[in-house]
């Protein structure tokens, strides 16, 4: 990484506060998420209550995130980043309210869990639009790659101070730790000045057109560049079929590896230290020019990597494959990002990027149910093995159509 790229990026007053109020945040996701997932497998020792848990997530990210992506595209985006934040900080307070009284359960925490996903659906359209308003055109993909650094340097650093918090005083502390974090980053959020960071307030002809017809659109628009249609694709199988991985751990550390809550923390943040590095490696691109090669090519290496996880035994050689799985899975992100916000339009950015957060944050979910019934008939290992060969399938197939389709594609920088 050129440290000249970091000191402009981190020059810029706005994009610096967004940044570190990012990270933190994230952080604080992270120590709650692993204490609470291992609470959830101690609670029910099964691979279909982690899928269960992970797919209460799905509904209210794919209701609430076009609207999400509607309201970026209509109003201020900072004030909808505060708003969606306080609703996590009040999911936060409540599970911790519920847990000091001892009536957490499985149940209470996909309630809660679908209440996160619901207000973090209505922001996260506009945390993802509003980064190209904060830096250059120039600096777009370094600062979508910095963006991807500070959630795993999160993911590093909170499942390390999880085991900590748990360990010093239970899982109560992450809950607050996490409530706290959310207080940071709205502060971070609240000092941020910009003239304008709505994407725009009228439809064609000066006038507002509905909610949810300007949603549709920003759907179909994915569909006209056929670029975007086909990073959208692979970005789609990915989800589905290598992110879930993660959200099988416990249950390999705990069956397959025997280790504790503080082999599952070691796991994860190992993952993370090959995101970070795959993060590092992409701050070098500057434009969108071959581009669509690396989100083709990290693509296989995701699977080769999945496989091989899935076939060892031996703890840390699962875990240093779980590290070059992390890398190429943040090259994968950070290219395949890169070309959407490079060929979207601005004044549909807000609804595209809400189609994108609905493929990230649902397509796990629903990957992860599917993982865990296939888990609990057949064996832990062969649903990553099979996910695999699909997106093996997926990226030939997209092989045999890339000449037609970059010939066809119009990329240009956004504005």
């Amino acid at each position: 990484m050129k440290i000249s790229t970091v000191r402009q990026l981190y020059g810029n007053r706005n994009f610096a506060l967004f940044s570190v109020g990012n990270v933190l945040s994230l952080t604080g996701n992270w120590i709650q998420l692993v204490a609470v997932s291992w609470l959830i497998w101690e609670l029910t020792h099964s691979t279909v209550w982690l899928g269960i848990v992970a797919a209460s997530q799905f509904v209210p990210i794919f209701l609430v995130s076009p609207l999400g992506g509607v309201l970026a595209d209509r109003l201020d985006r900072r004030r909808l980043i505060l708003f969606s934040n306080g609703g996590g900080l009040l999911c936060a307070l409540a599970m911790f309210a519920i847990y000091a009284t001892g009536h957490l359960n499985v149940v209470v925490i996909c309630i809660i869990r679908a209440l996160q996903a619901m207000s973090q659906s209505l922001g996260q359209p506009a945390k993802l639009a509003v980064v190209p308003r904060l830096v250059p055109a120039v600096q777009q993909t370094a600062a979508i790659a910095v963006g991807n650094i500070s959630l795993h340097v999160a993911r590093l650093l909170g499942p390390i101070l999880s085991g900590v918090v748990v360990a010093f005083s239970g899982i109560g502390l992450a809950m607050l730790v996490n409530a706290l974090s959310f207080l940071v980053f709205i502060s971070c959020i609240a000092a941020i000045r910009l003239p304008d960071l709505a994407g725009r307030t009228a439809g064609p002809r000066g006038r507002k057109s509905g909610a949810f017809s300007e949603a549709i659109e920003g759907m179909t628009y994915l569909g006209r560049n056929k670029t975007i249609l086909m990073t959208v694709i692979l970005a789609a199988v990915m989800v589905l079929f290598a992110r879930p991985i993660m959200f099988m751990l416990p249950a390999y550390v705990d069956t397959v590896f025997a280790q504790g809550m503080a082999g599952l923390s070691i796991l994860i943040s190992m993952s993370a230290a090959g995101s970070i590095l795959g993060g590092l490696s992409m701050t070098r691109l500057q434009h969108s020019g071959g581009l669509m090669k690396v989100v083709l090519l990290s693509s296989l290496a995701v699977a080769a990597a999945a496989t091989s996880f899935a076939l060892v035994r031996e703890y840390w050689v699962a875990g240093a494959f779980l590290a070059v799985l992390g890398f190429m899975n943040v090259v994968f992100s950070v290219s395949s990002q890169s070309l959407v916000q490079h060929a979207v339009d601005e004044d549909t950015r807000g609804r595209v990027m809400s189609s994108w957060f609905m493929l990230n944050r649902g397509g796990p979910a629903l990957g992860t149910f599917f993982f865990g019934i296939v888990a609990e008939l057949i064996g832990l290992s062969w649903p990553v093995i099979l996910g695999a060969g699909v997106i093996v399938m997926t990226v030939l197939l997209c092989l045999l159509y890339r000449k037609r389709v970059l010939e066809k594609a119009n990329i240009r920088p956004a504005t």
